[in-house]
């Protein structure tokens, strides 16, 4: 036996050899600074190259793209400078030799038996299918997310929720152009300062479930107040524990405003009823009166004592048929004759009709004129609407007896087909408890001058032309008056016009 060699080393390799060869992951092997020393034929397969042409080369400069994407050149040269084995998860690689991208699982280790480090790379088309899901997943959530919050600021009413102690969390951006807040500015506020009584609020925190249609009175940051619909609603885990609460806050101001103008609607029909019988009760008697007293004062001679007071019953019977006139006038629907009518045109004849022959002193009163240069015309009775315009100018300027100004403007929106004709003075206003008494017959703020029946024919008339009328008045601080007349054209026609 002497002589004899020992070849089990030599099997021992082989032996390994043929293991790294049959593995279904790619081998390679390095020695300390870097150099390739072995490559096995998975690895070959999956890297498209001739592993004879690699081999004592150096790694990191025949796989370069490799180290160019991503953080895998920072473990690589961990692992040849400090020994430090690292797992790379890598996505969407382009490999160094072909140009369509991969994805799988890369292991670095040092040879503890050796020096020399191995390398291990496993590429897997499931990881990739598994992150395009799970992008696509994330996409999808994105979306949903995107699409619910839209969904919750495009709501018309105001949105937010709160914790478990009433701090605000969310808000949508109706809550926040209603309130004047910011979304930030919202963030830890308690909901009670978005109410103007909190003692009610807390009546509704103290509940559970839902609570609708309760009415409360919301406070602006400004600290104006409006009406709005609250619904609170509890929000629950999965396990029924209370998370926080939902508030939905639908402002009520228009809705009020409507009820409000509907109730005038009702007492005007009230009063035109009850007017036109008295009217026509008195109206036979006093033709008879002056008719009677004409007869008279032909009798009586001119220089009789008894003339004077004669002329006086017939003047003041004549008075009393002109009130009666103007009453039957302002209580009946107004009989139309409508026809194509240019409302400045309407506007520019009542202004000078007021402002040349009513008995006004004008030298301190500033007039400006704020008129577009193309105006729709609308279908409407012009002699009605400059009898409804010469109306408001006259209450206008007996409301600044000592000056002011006055604003007269027209604006167009065609988007809601309407033309609004309005008139702002800095006259004495009117009082928070007059406002909803102005269209009324016979109502007056003025001492000794009209009857009171201006308004009440204008607001006839603009309800005859399918129109309203808008007033916001503050006293000592003076009178808005918005007369809106519907139209009907295409819209981009004309030149001017408001979007809103």
């Amino acid at each position: 036996m002497k002589g004899r060699t020992d070849s089990r080393p030599k099997t021992r390799i082989a032996f390994i050899e043929d293991i790294l060869e049959s593995l279904p992951i790619g081998v390679i092997i390095l020695d300390n600074e870097g150099r390739i020393l072995m490559i096995n034929r998975y690895q070959e397969r999956i890297s498209r190259i001739d592993r004879e042409k690699v081999l004592g080369t150096y790694y990191h400069d025949t796989w370069k793209r490799l180290f160019d994407q991503g953080t895998y050149g920072n473990k690589y040269w961990n692992l040849i400078n400090n020994g430090e084995p690292f797992t790379f998860i890598f996505t969407d690689i382009l490999p160094q030799f072909y140009d369509f991208k991969i994805c799988g699982i890369s292991y670095g280790a040092p040879l503890s038996l050796s020096e020399g480090f191995i390398l291990l790379h496993d590429v897997s088309d499931e990881l990739g299918r598994d992150k395009r899901t799970l992008e696509q997943l994330a996409n999808q959530l994105a979306e949903s997310s995107e699409f619910l919050n839209n969904l919750v600021d495009s709501s018309p009413n105001m949105v937010i929720t709160t914790d478990t102690a009433g701090f605000i969390q969310t808000t949508n951006k109706t809550s926040e152009r209603l309130l004047g807040y910011t979304r930030g500015d919202f963030l830890l506020k308690h909901i009670s300062s978005v109410f103007a009584d909190p003692s009610e609020l807390e009546i509704i925190l103290s509940r559970t479930g839902q609570v609708t249609k309760t009415e409360l009175m919301c406070k602006k940051r400004n600290g104006t107040v409006f009406p709005a619909r609250v619904r609170v609603n509890d929000i629950r885990r999965t396990d029924g524990s209370f998370k926080s609460k939902l508030f939905l806050l639908e402002d009520t101001t228009w809705e009020k405003a409507l009820e409000d103008k509907l109730a005038l609607s009702e007492r005007l029909a009230i009063y035109s009823e009850l007017m036109a019988g008295i009217a026509h009760q008195l109206n036979n008697p006093m033709i008879g009166v002056i008719n009677f007293s004409g007869l008279l004062l032909g009798k009586i001679a001119s220089g009789d004592p008894n003339r004077k007071a004669a002329e006086t019953i017939h003047e003041a019977a004549k008075e009393c048929q002109r009130l009666l006139g103007s009453l039957m006038k302002s209580i009946h629907e107004p009989q139309s004759t409508f026809h194509d009518v240019n409302v400045c045109e309407v506007l520019d004849s009542a202004l000078n009709a007021t402002w040349n022959h009513e008995k006004f002193d004008l030298a301190g009163v500033q007039l400006k004129k704020l008129i577009p240069g193309v105006i729709p015309k609308i279908k409407g009775d012009s002699l009605q609407l400059l009898e409804v315009f010469r109306n408001i100018l006259i209450n206008a300027f007996q409301a600044m007896p000592d000056g002011g100004r006055l604003d007269i403007g027209i604006k167009v929106s065609l988007k809601r087909k309407e033309v609004k004709v309005w008139f702002k003075d800095t006259g004495h206003g009117i009082s928070k408890e007059n406002l909803s008494r102005i269209f009324t017959p016979f109502f007056s703020t003025k001492k000794n001058k009209g009857a009171g029946l201006g308004l009440s024919f204008a607001f006839q008339v603009i309800r005859s032309h399918s129109g309203r009328i808008v007033v916001k008045s503050l006293e000592n601080r003076g009178t808005t008056l918005v007369i809106v007349l519907p139209i009907h054209v295409e819209e981009g026609r004309f030149g001017y016009f408001d979007k809103s």
